[in-house]
């Protein structure tokens, strides 16, 4: 029994959108000086506008920066798309030839107003036969509501719900097709399926090629039925953490962004096989909240985590590689260190950096560093860089004292208004803490500016 209807959703199922939305926010977040990441990104993937902008206003606390950054990211989303950067997922036009050949009707149901989509589809300069749209202009809640996947069902005939199956590839849409009743097939972009979104998908498939050339089987037909009889009896084609999928992630977007999960697990896979690189994962994770906490396991932990007779000195390779790997020369003030050798040492980490970065080294009573944080990220001033920020990491290192310090990407190190603006700022909520600020350096390439040195502290 095949699918007499297929729902699509847009992003990041028939184009590869995604990347380009991202692209879109995080030039937005820089131009403002929002600290903004593929992690913060992804928990947005699925949802409507209006969620995120509600969301982003309780995170960051100010409604008219996120309205700024909305807008922002709304204009610089068409310039992209015309450029060209908005293309199909793999496996697209090869699906929807095979629904055309068997005379499938498909049709999309995106969060997207109609205008957006209209000029996505024009910019392609290509039919893509779907039979019906159903946008934002057309429903009053967005997923994880079922209203667009029920109104898109609806108005595209209503065949039985169990013979009409819906694509997606975040949670918010796989809830609204479960709450809707419609069999669902996820094929992941930016996320990895959630332990529900495995348990409650007719399949899990790592692209659109690969769910066509699952279509066209003829076991399909059992595998449907089943699913329809049994409640959900799921065909998992894709492990819950894929290796190429995640190098994938890696190669676009860098290390940083992958989550704690998705790091260990890629790490294990250079010792053990996908299965026991899985388990480990499952393992730790069921037990442990981060990978913070892998310092503090006993040898006998370790042990218990890894498969019998499996390589149980891997951890401890890792962990010596990783303390060695990680040694670089120590920050200390007092009779070791002045703000000269931080200022030299600040330079060479963020002399040539082409954006504005704030970091915070916190010390103790004896002038030991406690902590080396980055702050912020973008164009700094004296709005966008709040002292609670900074204090927040003092508060939490029990630090006595702090020194800030940030780059000027033209390399001239002489301050600003809002540098100064920003240090009269820190140094009197320093005050109000007991929380004192001995110095601010800027820093450029090979060259610094300590103001304790240039008599701006007193």
């Amino acid at each position: 029994m095949k699918p007499e209807l297929v729902i699509f959703d847009m992003d990041g199922v028939v184009f590869d959108s995604e990347k380009v939305y991202y692209t879109a926010n995080k030039m937005a977040a820089d131009e403002l000086g929002m600290e903004y990441s593929m992690e913060y990104y992804r928990r947005f993937i699925g949802a409507g506008n209006e969620q995120m902008v509600t969301a982003m206003t309780a995170d960051f606390g100010d409604s008219k920066l996120i309205k700024k950054f909305m807008e922002r990211s709304f204009n610089l989303i068409d310039p992209l798309v015309s450029a060209g950067k908005m293309e199909l997922k793999k496996g697209f036009l090869e699906l929807t030839s095979f629904l055309q050949k068997t005379q499938t009707p498909y049709v999309l149901a995106s969060s997207n107003d109609r205008h957006q989509i209209d000029f996505y589809l024009q910019t392609l300069k290509m039919d893509l036969g779907f039979d019906l749209i159903i946008s934002a202009d057309d429903v009053k809640q967005a997923k994880p509501s079922s209203e667009i996947f029920n109104q898109a069902w609806e108005q595209a005939g209503h065949p039985a719900k169990e013979k009409t199956l819906v694509i997606e590839d975040s949670h918010n849409g796989i809830v609204a097709a479960n709450r809707a009743g419609i069999p669902v097939a996820m094929v992941p972009d930016l996320i990895q399926p959630t332990e529900y979104d495995s348990k409650n998908t007719f399949g899990v498939f790592k692209d659109l090629q690969e769910l066509n050339n699952i279509l066209k089987l003829k076991k399909l037909n059992l595998t449907f039925s089943a699913y329809i009889l049994l409640g959900g009896v799921k065909m998992t084609l894709i492990n819950s953490f894929d290796i190429n999928f995640l190098a994938d992630q890696i190669e676009h977007y860098g290390t940083q962004e992958l989550t704690d999960r998705e790091l260990l697990f890629c790490v294990c896979c250079s010792a053990f096989s996908k299965r026991d690189a899985t388990t480990i994962t499952g393992k730790f994770f069921s037990q442990y909240e981060d990978l913070e906490q892998m310092q503090y396991l006993t040898d006998q932990e370790i042990r218990d985590l890894l498969p019998e007779n499996q390589k149980n000195w891997f951890f401890e390779v890792l962990s010596e590689f990783a303390q060695r790997f990680e040694k670089r020369p120590s920050l200390a003030l007092g009779t070791v260190y002045s703000s000269k050798k931080i200022g030299e040492y600040m330079s060479q980490m963020y002399g040539c950096a082409k954006q504005e970065h704030l970091v915070g080294i916190y010390l103790d009573t004896k002038n030991q560093v406690l902590l080396q944080k980055s702050i912020f990220k973008g164009t700094l001033n004296s709005a966008t860089v709040h002292p609670r920020e900074i204090f927040k990491e003092a508060v939490k290192c029990s630090a006595a004292r702090f020194m800030v310090v940030h780059n000027h990407p033209s390399g001239n190190v002489t301050p600003s208004k809002n540098d100064l603006a920003l240090t009269d700022r820190l140094l009197e909520c320093g005050e109000m803490l007991g929380i004192t600020l001995l110095d601010h350096i800027i820093v450029g390439d090979n060259s610094y500016l300590s103001m304790r040195e240039e008599e701006l502290i007193a």
